[in-house]
């Protein structure tokens, strides 16, 4: 399946075509209401998903008007054990060699933009330094833990354009992230609803996305 494939180092994504079409059309409905703003993912490791999403601004001749981001620390995700120590959970193969490969193989290497390190220390740092100054029209979260996604939306959420959207890649996978979701909803009263985002056909709903008013 594309879960072996992806961990054996052929899939440069386990998306899969499902969550690849939403992520598509999400993207292709910003550009056709002209709504201004980036692109982000955070979680990217071998990062198919976001230079998909890149390949779609570039078929609509939006790759270079609008910044694509890829934020991943391509060291695994962190351990609850201290603030300063983390446990790695990924592969110990080197996942950011991989990742600018391929995106010299797309010819992608000046237009998508990599942010390297934990997301508790990047964003905050690339929100001062004016990285962020356009907003986000797209943000695409698959950070899995609750630690990981809070921060994201702590930190990204309020650059989101009001009609942009917001996608949640593991929702339902991840008992963390849920919580963190749900979390920051209540606590900045959002109520816009959340739509369904299938992995395969047959599945239950693994993902979700909603529009910010």
């Amino acid at each position: 399946g594309i879960n072996a494939e992806y961990m054996g180092g052929v899939a440069a994504s386990m998306a899969g075509e499902r969550r690849l079409d939403n992520f598509q059309e999400l993207i292709e409905d910003v550009i056709a209401r002209n709504l201004p703003g980036d692109i982000i993912e955070t979680g990217v490791w071998r990062g198919g998903t976001i230079m998909f999403g890149a390949s779609v601004l570039k078929a609509y001749g939006e790759l270079g008007k609008r910044k694509v981001f890829a934020a991943d620390s391509w060291e695994g995700l962190p351990s609850k054990k201290t603030k300063q120590n983390y446990k790695i959970l990924m592969p110990k193969s080197n996942p950011y060699s991989e990742f600018l490969r391929r995106l010299d193989l797309l010819g992608l290497r000046d237009n998508l933009i990599p942010i390297r390190g934990w997301f508790k220390y990047t964003l905050p740092e690339n929100i001062k330094n004016g990285t962020f100054k356009n907003g986000f029209a797209v943000i695409r979260l698959d950070g899995d833990l609750y630690s990981s996604t809070m921060q994201v939306l702590s930190f990204l959420y309020p650059l989101l354009h009001s009609g942009g959207y917001v996608i949640i890649d593991d929702f339902n996978d991840w008992t963390e992230c849920n919580m963190a979701v749900m979390d920051y909803r209540c606590k900045n009263n959002i109520t816009a609803p959340l739509s369904p985002v299938y992995h395969e056909e047959g599945e239950f709903v693994h993902g979700v996305w909603w529009r910010k008013p």
